[in-house]
């Protein structure tokens, strides 16, 4: 019953990536933007500081579409598809390394959206596994990396 209930939370994170693809283009400039102006200013930016009010508005609503996010990948890591959610998390903290100095360039960018489309892909599979295909993932890796 709970795992249903967090499966089913994981149709609205889909969604919410879903909506970061959408507005890829736009939520990339405004956190461009942000980081410039902490550069230069030294401080986070203020509602007043922000170039129009639908920017604030959408620095505040992708700021607490993260959070959902992280808070279902940790709460995924007491599930059953465990590794998983660990993977990712510790994929993302690589690709966050790696690309750090790149911060903010054509290839940032399309890596961004590569890495979007591969969370979207990883969270629609394990909610199609969960509740119509019943692949025991984990086996079908081990037996990828047996046969190595």
């Amino acid at each position: 019953m709970l795992e249903n209930l967090f499966y089913i939370v994981g149709l609205v994170v889909i969604l919410t990536i879903l909506n970061l693809i959408s507005k890829f283009k736009s939520i990339y400039s405004v956190r461009e933007w942000e980081q410039k102006y902490k550069k230069v200013v030294g401080k986070i930016p203020l509602r007043s500081d922000y170039r129009t009010k639908t920017e604030y508005n959408l620095s505040r609503k992708i700021g607490i579409l993260y959070l959902f996010e992280i808070s279902w990948i940790v709460i995924g890591i007491l599930t059953y598809n465990w590794y998983l959610f660990l993977g990712l998390i510790v994929f993302s903290f690589i690709l966050g390394m790696i690309l750090k100095p790149f911060r903010y360039t054509f290839v940032f960018k399309i890596l961004s959206l590569i890495f979007l489309i591969i969370r979207l892909i990883l969270y629609t599979y394990l909610v199609i596994n969960h509740f119509h295909l019943h692949i025991d993932t984990y086996e079908v890796i081990l037996q990828h990396f047996n046969s190595l």
